[in-house]
């Protein structure tokens, strides 16, 4: 009788931990199957900075300088998020082209106390300007690009370069043909990834961007430069945009008969308020915390009834 027992007991006992092997090998794969794609993803956003999410509500507040002989001009700009919209823009070659858009409300501020107040479209995918449309003033027309000079070419690492041709249209909606007002050739790149201090204080980890832009049209079959612009652009992930932007342009001196590059003016930001944005990565890992919880509890219900029965059985 003994015997019996045990031999009972013993392939009882191979038969629950055959089956409590296959129940944790099936829980260590689900496991692993949600906490690798985890860290891949981390990996990833570790190695590239991809274009910010701006949300209704971000605003940023800049201080334009241009330099004049007697006396500096400065002006203050306000730029706030206030929707999103995908714009349709007419193409060169008289087709149409589709953006996926942050609307953002600019208003410049006047030392008399004015303002003006224009609607600003921003391609999503590299906050490039695409599209303007100006509030109070009649005498403005709308204006846009397509495609925009690329100043942020996401994602962004050290040593990116970029380059590209820009059109630029007035008053897009409503034209006879798709011929460009103005066209544009542009060359961008990533120089190095730095401290930067402003006024408002000091940004690590910023990039700074050497973006080369010429103006040109086409006449006679000839190219004619019109203008040759350099910015140097400092983008801080910790704003989602650019905290400061000295502009250069080549001039012609004709007392030394030479081309010379000169500063015009710059662009620093002096105060912004940011709206929290959801992070994907918090809401997988809660997800992915619940979801090993309910698991173990699983596991150990398994383990606990495989053990009452082999107890039972003997």
């Amino acid at each position: 009788m003994k015997k019996m027992k045990l031999a009972r007991f013993k392939g009882m006992l191979e038969d629950h931990l055959g089956l409590s092997f296959v129940v944790l090998a099936v829980v260590f794969l689900l496991i692993g199957s949600m906490v690798v794609p985890s860290f891949t993803a981390a990996a990833d956003e570790e190695d590239e900075e991809t274009a910010p999410e701006w949300v209704e509500g971000d605003m940023w507040r800049y201080e334009e300088l241009t330099p004049m002989p007697e006396e500096d001009i400065i002006i203050e700009f306000e730029r706030r998020v206030t929707d999103e919209s995908r714009i349709i823009m007419p193409t060169e070659d008289g087709g149409e082209e589709s953006f996926d858009t942050y609307v953002v409300t600019e208003t410049i501020y006047h030392e008399d106390g004015g303002q003006n107040r224009t609607d600003i479209h921003f391609w999503e995918d590299n906050l490039a300007e695409i599209y303007n449309i100006p509030h109070e003033d009649e005498n403005r027309l709308p204006t846009g690009y397509a495609p925009p000079v690329v100043e942020l070419d996401f994602p962004l690492w050290e040593g990116k370069e970029w380059s590209g041709e820009a059109r630029f249209f007035v008053n897009p909606e409503n034209r006879d043909d798709s011929e460009p007002d103005r066209k544009y050739a542009y060359e961008g790149g990533v120089e190095n990834i730095t401290t930067k201090e402003i006024g408002i204080g000091e940004f690590e980890e910023t990039y700074m961007i050497n973006l080369h832009v010429e103006q040109y049209r086409e006449e006679d079959g000839q190219t004619v430069i019109e203008q040759v612009r350099r910015y140097e652009i400092y983008y801080s992930p910790d704003v989602r945009n650019i905290i400061h932007k000295d502009i250069f342009e080549t001039q012609y001196w004709e007392e030394e008969d030479e081309y010379r590059e000169e500063w015009i003016g710059e662009e620093t930001l002096v105060a912004y308020d940011l709206e929290p944005v959801e992070d994907d990565d918090e809401e997988e890992a809660s997800l992915l915390g619940v979801g090993v919880f309910l698991v173990i509890i699983g596991v150990g219900t398994a383990i606990f009834t495989v053990y009452k029965k082999v107890k039972r059985g003997f």
